[in-house]
């Protein structure tokens, strides 16, 4: 049991010492964006293009020709800090946009669509930024009732899932079974349904935003874990004295070495309840729902 504590806050601690930070500060295509002198171009145009037009991927062709003409709209002391001569704001694009999807940036990824068109997606390191940035503005509302709420449901479903005993599990089902009768019948007496107010469904709706861009983000941890074997495997390709059968075991035992990793097994436990008993459309039904509530309370926040 010790060293499963150990193991738990060991990564917290490693990741804090002088030499994880000096590397962080160092080799994080994440730090290296926010130090860049076109960063204030680089964040805000990935941010326009992607996140406020809710686009996943755009073709290389039209990223290149949005950031020209973006460029064009900036004036001579924002060009200053471009920190180049150029003036053809076109070749700057090309320019820009190829150097954010170097491997010693990787602020974009680049692949070929089902034509063999070059597309763009963003990274996780960029994801990252966009994250950070949004806790730094000054935030109006800010809510704590249904954080605590999640905090104690996740330490009281923590406790109750790890307990073997069955006489404890059958106590805390007893236990919900009459709590949803004593609501039950409190119902019936009264007529009337316990519902949120306006100031809870607010708070609930920004932190459901708050997880799901999160989540984005930890799909593209777990994407460029994938993405890092398919490498490997091509290297390998590449090797004369590495045959088909070495290559394809190398494929199912770093395969493997992800799914039982804890980030692989968090995220195939995910998609095996996503893609179970209709749960897309479930998940679908359900943010209509959450829509058809916010406009029918006439909520600014909608």
């Amino acid at each position: 049991m010790g060293n499963f504590v150990s193991s738990i806050f060991q990564q917290k601690q490693d990741s804090m010492n002088y030499d994880e930070v000096k590397s962080l500060i160092a080799n994080s295509p994440t730090i290296k964006m926010l130090r860049a002198f076109s960063a204030p171009l680089i964040i805000s145009f990935l941010y326009q293009e992607f996140k406020e037009k809710n686009r996943i991927a755009i073709s290389s062709y039209e990223l290149i020709n949005r950031l020209s003409d973006t460029i064009e709209l900036l004036d001579s002391s924002e060009m200053s800090y471009l920190g180049t001569e150029e003036t053809d704001s076109l070749v700057l694009a090309q320019r820009y946009i190829s150097a954010w999807c170097h491997e010693d940036n990787r602020y974009l990824t680049r692949y070929p669509d089902e034509n063999g068109e070059p597309i763009h997606e963003l990274t996780s390191h960029t994801e990252k930024i966009f994250q950070w940035m949004d806790t730094l503005k000054k935030r109006e509302f800010v809510g704590t009732e249904s954080r605590f709420k999640d905090i104690y449901r996740l330490l009281r479903e923590l406790i109750e899932n790890s307990k073997s005993d069955p006489k404890q599990k059958i106590a805390q089902l007893e236990a919900q079974r009459d709590a949803l009768n004593k609501q039950i019948r409190q119902i019936k007496r009264s007529g009337k349904v316990e519902i949120f107010n306006d100031t809870q469904i607010k708070e609930r709706f920004y932190n459901v935003n708050k997880v799901a861009r999160e989540l984005l983000s930890d799909f593209k941890e777990v994407e460029h874990n994938f993405k890092d074997i398919t490498l490997e495997i091509y290297k390998k390709q590449t090797q004369v004295d590495v045959n088909k059968g070495q290559i394809l075991g190398y494929a199912l035992d770093a395969t493997d070495e992800l799914k039982d990793s804890d980030q692989g097994k968090s995220f195939y436990a995910f998609w095996q309840f996503l893609v179970a008993d209709n749960k897309q459309d479930e998940l679908l039904e359900l943010i209509e729902q959450m829509y058809d509530l916010l406009r029918q309370r006439d909520s600014h926040y909608a």
